[in-house]
């Protein structure tokens, strides 16, 4: 840690053996350094399954942003979507892979938050999200954490507009 801080870094990249003691213990360690976490999930190894789920689950819920190799690969090219291609469906998709289920499992009334969305993974998005363009930040979103109430904090343009409301 001391490397990355005389360097001038804050974010590191986990990647290796035994996710549910080296890789955990360091990405719990740096984020107690103020160093921001990214736990690659599918470029982890551990004894077991059970293991591999238990280092993920607790980075995730306490002190990593957890993520693919693809996600880095694309981020560090330059390759992400840009604000063009920030979409309902991508939010949704982005939302699920979070929640590892798939999008069509995820009622739009529901509480993402009963559903295992922890607030780390929800700042995580808010981010993503602004840098697509948007406006929206972690504590609107987890006001109401809701793909409904996402969708009009995001899309406010394209909400219905019901002409002569105020006569009904």
């Amino acid at each position: 840690m001391d490397i990355l801080q005389e360097g001038g870094r804050d974010q590191l990249i986990i990647t290796g053996v035994y996710a549910h003691i080296g890789c955990m213990l360091t990405a719990a360690e740096a984020f107690m350094l103020d160093i921001e976490t990214f736990f690659v999930a599918d470029a982890v190894a551990d004894f077991s399954l059970k293991h591999h789920k238990m280092a993920m689950t607790y980075a995730a819920e306490r002190c990593a942003v957890t993520t693919t190799t693809n996600q880095i690969i694309s981020r560090l090219t330059g390759q992400e979507t840009n604000s063009d291609d920030l979409s309902f469906e991508t939010i949704v998709h982005q939302v699920a892979e979070y929640l590892q289920i798939e999008p069509n499992e995820i009622p739009l009334d529901e509480n993402l938050v009963y559903l295992g969305l922890d607030s780390i993974r929800m700042m995580s998005l808010a981010e993503k999200w602004r840098q697509q363009g948007s406006t929206v930040n972690f504590v609107e979103l987890a006001a109401n954490p809701t793909l409904a109430h996402w969708r009009t904090l995001l899309f406010p343009e394209k909400q219905p507009s019901i002409p002569n409301i105020d006569y009904l």
